[in-house]
């Protein structure tokens, strides 16, 4: 032990170390005159008891107190104040300031100084225990590590973290056998041998023990054996908490056995490459792939794999892979066998310290068997769709053929001023049959432009009235012959006219009233027409057979006809199909309420643009469309238009002369293009109509090419006139030079108004109705009588928009003609079916 003796006095030193040195032969003693040395002195050693003077030259003994108290590590320093002074005062400031004692050198006595200094540095020996005591408690209670001492066996103490681990509190823990918290048997035995053997060297362990809750506590635990004099066996116990550290390590080796039940399990290839770029890792079914054994392939780069084109594809995806998250590419492998197999590697890299790539590897020569399979089936069904499309074109151009003949002679008839009354409804009668049969024709050609998307919308001006009494006169007439009531409802507050594809929407409005026709045996058909929320509402309505509800989609599949053998032998079965696509073409929408048994209603909605107000042309009293009997030339010329008719069929050429010879045309016809050249030598046409499919020499293309090579004929107007209507037909007439098309059948009105177009003619035509109306002697207050009116008002709630043409014509051919009937006939003749009944005093 070391003790400084700090005095200004060498003999008062000399005396102190005189009565010390019988004390305790252990006692280090050094010496210091000054406080300024002693403080130096106790910086640089440790010292156990300081004897000071009060006097000293550079401070006194308070002030060195206070120096030393100032750094806490000197503390426990016992300081016992020896002076020549006897002043109680300094002895309490002294005691004050941390002095364990005082000793006045009055009374200075050996045996005093040696029993102070003695109980002083037993006093700095029990603070200093005491200390670390205090530490160690400190240590024991708030370290978040258990600790706890283990005697035969039985806790002796734990500290509350700890049992606090376990679900307890210390307290509960106090002798209980350790052993009777853990579950394992394994680490019990070996816990249990730990404890009960009394070996002196250190151990260490992983043990779970159960939690007062019941799930298990993993602990690390260090065992160290306490040896006292008393022999007893016991033992020190640190553990710390590793419960996450396992279910970490439990979760990564169920990822590991899961990523290699995956690996191993899977159909594909796998292969784990190292930095070198060399296999470290294959799977089984790359090893069953390729033929080798795992052995074989270890070590070994890909390419080893690859002839020498695909080991310079490999080579150069290798290069890129660093920049890459992830590439895919097919290349071909080799076999142990020496054949080539197509495959995908998808490849990807793994950083493990250094970068490590894999690659699962899939066999692809099924998948390619299967595209080739694909490859085929395509170019079969192109070589299929193809001889559908010649397929159709062939019947459209047979079946318009014979329509021509049909259409064109009964528009011949009706155009006739010989026909007899008795027979112009059945000269009406064939022509609609014969639209009708257009009708279905068109469904077939339209169904194949629907699949295509080749169908286009070309909106105009439809004036709705006019348009629906149109289709209703059809639709009568039909229903009529099968004795059942046909009925047209308007919605009063009607616009004056939509913008729409006319053509579509008629094409829609037949087919679904043609269908309630057909199916229709007993009762009625209705059509309903409505417009609101800017949409056109359209219901047909039936009394017919019903339809089940499992077959409303159906119906709208191509092909598929319902109802009884002898309703499904009419029509295509393509009407309805074609009616869902051209609505959702024009972004509307069709609905079916329908139960067997009680009829069926089809609902359409269109979104459309409405146009309120007519025209102030058209608001005043129309005029009656004149007929065209003449022509004369508008140019300098003076003779007649000469038109030449190509066509190898004698009837098709009967119909076009037997309209155009009427007007005053003169006509040539040739049933073949070499016919048609060798007439032009003779005979120099103004227009001519070719029909483009010829045989027995150039066909109608060929022909007009040949003919705008003849010297002076290169501008001469040829208008192509076939049965095929498909658009590639079209454009192919008019790359060879034609400068329209016209479609078989002919349309009487279509023909007309081409040749207006391309020839220099003004047409001459009958007297109009407001002509007849002036010429026509009448009585201005003579009115349609009673019955008259009543048979009128019947067939405008009819809508027979034909009986009232004829039932007012006949009333004009009357001497007393009331002057109603020219302005209710020219209201009929414009489908002004409103303003008819507000003249005969209906709203």
């Amino acid at each position: 032990m070391h003790v400084v003796v700090v005095d200004d006095d060498e003999i008062d030193r000399e005396a102190v170390i005189r009565a010390l040195d019988g004390f305790h032969k252990l006692l280090t003693i050094q010496e210091a005159a000054t406080g300024k040395m002693a403080l130096t002195m106790l910086k640089n050693m440790p010292f156990d008891c300081l004897i000071l003077d009060y006097r000293l030259p550079d401070m006194d003994g308070l002030q060195f107190l206070k120096a030393i108290r100032q750094d806490a590590d000197k503390l426990p320093l016992p300081v016992i104040m020896l002076t020549g002074e006897g002043n109680e005062t300094v002895a309490v400031e002294a005691m004050k300031l941390g002095a364990f004692d005082y000793l006045s050198k009055n009374n200075f006595a050996a045996d005093a100084l040696s029993l102070r200094v003695s109980k002083a540095l037993q006093h700095k020996t029990q603070s200093q225990l005491k200390l670390a005591n205090t530490r160690l408690e400190a240590l024991f209670a708030n370290t978040n590590t258990l600790i706890a001492t283990v005697e035969d066996g039985y806790i002796k103490t734990i500290n509350n973290y700890g049992a606090k681990l376990l679900g307890y509190k210390a307290a509960d823990l106090i002798n209980t056998p350790l052993c009777e918290l853990y579950l394992d048997d394994i680490c019990r035995i070996e816990l249990e041998y730990i404890i009960t053997s009394q070996l002196e060297l250190h151990s260490n362990l992983e043990c779970s023990f159960r939690h007062r809750d019941g799930h298990f506590v993993w602990l690390y635990i260090s065992i160290t054996p306490l040896k006292f004099d008393n022999a007893t066996n016991e033992i020190a116990l640190v553990a710390i908490d590793i419960s996450e550290r396992r279910q970490m390590e439990a979760k990564l080796q169920f990822e590991q056995a899961l990523l290699h039940n995956i690996i191993e399990g899977s159909n594909e290839g796998f292969l784990l490459l190292d930095a070198d770029r060399r296999i470290i890792k294959v799977n089984a079914a790359l090893c069953y792939m390729l033929g080798y054994q795992r052995e074989e392939m270890f070590g070994h780069s890909p390419v080893d794999f690859c002839d020498a084109e695909n080991a310079q594809i490999f080579d150069q995806y290798m290069n890129n892979i660093d920049s890459a998250a992830n590439l895919s590419y097919e290349i071909a492998v080799r076999t142990k066998i020496g054949n080539n197999i197509p495959t995908l590697f998808s490849v990807g890299t793994i950083y493990t310290g250094e970068i490590n790539v894999f690659a699962f590897i899939t066999d692809m020569s099924r998948y390619k068997e299967y595209e080739q399979q694909l490859i085929q089936a395509r170019l079969s069904a192109e070589t299929a769709n193809r001889a559908k499309s010649a397929f159709l074109a062939n019947m459209s151009h047979e079946l318009r053929t014979p329509l021509n003949a049909i259409l064109g002679f009964a528009q011949v008839m009706q155009h006739s001023p010989n026909l007899m009354e008795p027979y112009k409804q059945n000269v009406q009668n064939i022509y609609k049959a014969g639209q009708y049969l257009l009708t279905l024709i068109n469904d077939i050609l339209d169904l194949a432009k629907v699949e295509a998307g080749q169908i286009e919308l070309f909106p105009e001006q439809v004036v709705i009235e006019a348009f629906f009494q149109d289709v209703v006169a059809m639709f009568q007439f039909r229903a009529e012959q099968k004795g059942i009531v046909f009925n047209y409802y308007a919605q009063d507050a009607l616009p004056y006219s939509i913008y729409i594809d006319s053509k579509r929407l008629r094409q829609v409005v037949m087919n679904l009233l043609g269908n309630a026709v057909k199916f229709t045996d007993h009762g009625h058909v209705d059509l309903t027409i409505e417009y609101h929320n800017a949409k056109l509402h359209i219901y047909v309505t039936d009394t017919g057979p019903g339809i089940d509800p499992q077959q409303h989609q159906e119906i709208f599949k191509p092909f598929t006809q319902t109802g009884s053998k002898q309703h499904k032998s009419q029509g295509t079965g393509l009407g309805l199909s074609i009616t869902h696509k051209i609505i959702k073409l024009m972004d509307g929408q069709i609905t079916l309420d329908s139960q067997p048994g009680a009829g069926s209603t089809f609902y359409i909605q269109i979104p459309v643009t409405a146009v309120f107000t007519a025209p102030v042309s058209e608001t005043q009293a129309a005029k009656t469309e004149p007929k065209i009997i003449g022509y004369h030339r508008n140019d300098s010329i003076d003779r007649a238009l000469r038109i030449l008719i190509v066509d190898d069929i004698a009837d098709n050429c009967a119909v076009i002369q037997q309209m155009l010879e009427p007007l005053g045309f003169e006509l040539q016809a040739a049933d073949s293009g070499t016919a048609c050249l060798r007439l032009l030598n003779e005979w120099v046409p103004d227009l001519v109509l070719m029909d483009l499919r010829l045989p027995n020499g150039p066909d109608g293309l060929e022909t007009t090419q040949q003919i705008h090579a003849l010297p002076g004929l290169k501008k001469l107007p040829i208008i192509a006139v076939s049965a095929s209507a498909y658009e590639n037909v079209i454009q192919e007439a008019h790359n060879a030079g034609c400068i329209t098309f016209i479609a078989k059948p002919i349309n009487y009105t279509k023909l007309i108004l081409t040749l207006q177009q391309h020839l220099p003619l003004e047409w001459q035509y009958t007297q109009t109705a407001i002509d007849r109306q002036k010429s026509v002697s009448t009585k201005q207050n003579v009115q349609l009588n009673e019955t008259q009116r009543d048979k009128l008002l019947l067939m405008l709630d009819r809508g027979d928009i034909l009986k009232i043409n004829h039932f007012l014509i006949k009333l004009t051919e009357s001497a007393d003609c009331p002057a109603q009937v020219h302005e209710l006939l020219q209201l009929a003749e414009n489908y002004q079916l409103k303003s008819m009944r507000s003249i005969l005093g209906v709203n």
